[in-house]
C-alpha cells in the first residue's frame, strides 16, 4: 500500500485522502493480528467542528487505535523521533506534527502547526503523558500542552480511555497478540469557557476521567 500512500502525500489537498487510507490500513492491519475492538459510548465519535482527542498511552497499538476511530481529517501531534519509522514516518513528516522536545523553537513551531492544522478542521490527537508510560495502570501526570492549545484556541477535547491496548501489544513487544480492546470514549469536555487559569482543573478532570477506566 505504499506506493499509493506516498503518492497522496505529496500535496497537502489529497492530505485527507492520504489519511482515510491509512484507516483502512490500519483496519487491515488489525484484522491480520485478530484484534477486535468494542467501542463504549460511540454516540460521542458525532463531531461538527474540530477537536483535541487525549487518551492514555501504553502501546504502540494506541495510534492505530486511534486511526480505527476518527477517519475523519485527523493528525497526530507526537515527539520527533518517530519520523525515524520506515514508512510509517512519512505521515509524520506530512500530516502529523512533530515536536522536537530539545528544542524551544521545535516546541513553538510544533504549535503554530497545530494551530493551522485545528483551523484546516483537523482533529488533533495528543497523547499528554508525552510518551508511553511504563505502568500501564496508573496515568503519568499530563503536560500542560494539549490544555494550553484546547484553552486558547477554544477546542473541546475528546477523552477516550486504552485500558486493554498494552495486553495486546506491551511495550517493547514486537509481536501484538490476538484479543480484544475497549475503546471507551467520553462527553467531550468544553474548553472555551476555561481560562488560563483554570488549566490545572480542566487536566484534572481529564486525569480523573481516564485513570477511573484503568482500573475497570
Amino acid at each position: 500500500m505504499y506506493p499509493v500512500q506516498w503518492f497522496l502525500l505529496q500535496k497537502k489537498s489529497l492530505y485527507p485522502i492520504a489519511h482515510r487510507y491509512r484507516c483502512i490500513w490500519a483496519k487491515i492491519i488489525l484484522f491480520i493480528w485478530g484484534i477486535r475492538y468494542h467501542i463504549i459510548h460511540k454516540q460521542y465519535l458525532k463531531q461538527n467542528k474540530p477537536v483535541i482527542i487525549c487518551s492514555n498511552h501504553s502501546s504502540y497499538l494506541d495510534i492505530l487505535t486511534m486511526l480505527v476511530i476518527f477517519p475523519q481529517k485527523t493528525c497526530f501531534m507526537a515527539k520527533a523521533e518517530l519520523t525515524d519509522i520506515p514508512l510509517f514516518g512519512l505521515f509524520f513528516k506530512t500530516i502529523d506534527i512533530e515536536v522536537d522536545r530539545q528544542s524551544g523553537e521545535g516546541g513553538a513551531s510544533a504549535y503554530r502547526k497545530a494551530v493551522r492544522a485545528l483551523k484546516a478542521g483537523y482533529n488533533l490527537v495528543i497523547f499528554p503523558e508525552g510518551g508511553i508510560h511504563p505502568d500501564p495502570y496508573r496515568v503519568k501526570p499530563f503536560k500542560n500542552g494539549a490544555f494550553q492549545l484546547a484553552i486558547r484556541q477554544k477546542t473541546d477535547i475528546q477523552p477516550v480511555s486504552l485500558p486493554d491496548n498494552f495486553k495486546i501489544l506491551p511495550d517493547g513487544g514486537k509481536i501484538a497478540k490476538t484479543g480484544k480492546i475497549r475503546i471507551i470514549l467520553h462527553e467531550p469536555l468544553i474548553a472555551s469557557d476555561v481560562s488560563v487559569t483554570e488549566l490545572g482543573i480542566l487536566k484534572d478532570k481529564l486525569f480523573g476521567i481516564i485513570q477511573n477506566d484503568l482500573s475497570l
